[in-house]
């Protein structure tokens, strides 16, 4: 990680060199949006110090260095991140939020390796039923998965209200599957009214899939839990990290229970004669 090597390396820079690490340290997302010359200036160096920086640190130039800084915000933890002050420009905002939601198609990819996803598409697929819940942030993101998921011929609806979800829970078979979304990662009250219906579901012997971090009670009931980006409580104008992940996630989802519904089916036979 190249945040690692400039401050395993900071002592070892000259005083203008340092100038520069310390301005890409406490500023990183801003620096993969800036040029030479910005950088130079937010920094107090020349630029021909930004380029010996960045040759001493290991990159090639300036852009190399923008690219590496660009592929470890995927693994930033919040106290990278910059703090914004009201008076700030709204166009370091928006590239802040560009950068949230890169880390978490970053942080996403490891999900979408693990066979857990193939499971909870074939899953989906065999489905008569598909319940998609989620409340708060979650319920619109439920509302367009389940409006997605229709298109394509699969049997979903969504509810963001506790006593429909609690009905349609109690009708659970084992051919039912409940999607649950949940954006948090701790012990919630929306987390809490997603358990009682959930429940209901299992003891029917439908299936549990639920998105949400690793941290949510809910993923402990899950037959199959897919693990969401926790959100950065640092991120200016809140983090669209899990959001924009449980979209992705549901995407793949629609589209894998699409494949694995044609493979399901029955091919047409032959035409007579052919």
């Amino acid at each position: 990680m190249i945040i690692a090597r400039i401050k395993s390396l900071l002592p070892e820079l000259r005083p203008s060199e340092r100038k520069v690490a310390e301005y890409v340290l406490a500023q990183p997302n801003l620096t993969t949006g800036a040029s030479i010359k910005m950088i130079a200036a937010a920094a107090g160096a020349s630029e021909p110090t930004v380029i010996r920086f960045c040759r001493a640190i290991g990159c090639v130039g300036v852009q190399d260095l923008k690219r590496q800084i660009a592929r470890d915000l995927g693994r930033l933890t919040p106290e990278h991140h910059p703090a914004f002050a009201p008076g700030d420009p709204f166009q370091m905002l928006a590239a802040a939020l560009c950068d949230q939601a890169f880390s978490s198609v970053f942080a996403l990819r490891h999900t979408l390796a693990t066979p857990l996803l193939g499971h909870a598409a074939r899953r989906l697929a065999a489905s008569s039923r598909i319940w998609i819940w989620g409340f708060g942030g979650a319920a619109s993101i439920a509302a367009a998965g389940a409006e997605a998921f229709t298109r394509d011929d699969l049997p979903a609806r969504a509810s963001s209200d506790p006593y429909v979800q609690m009905d349609e829970a109690s009708a659970a078979t084992f051919a039912t599957t409940a999607l649950l979304i949940s954006l948090e990662g701790a012990r919630t009250g929306q987390s809490e009214a997603l358990l009682a219906p959930a429940r209901l579901v299992k003891a029917a012997g439908g299936t549990i899939l639920v998105l949400a971090p690793s941290q949510n009670p809910l993923t402990a009931l899950a037959h199959i839990a897919l693990a969401l980006p926790a959100a950065d409580a640092l991120a200016p104008l809140g983090s669209p990290a899990p959001r924009f992940a449980a979209q992705l996630l549901l995407d793949a989802l629609r589209l894998g229970a699409g494949m694995a519904r044609a493979q399901l089916s029955p091919r047409p036979a032959a035409a007579a004669g052919a």
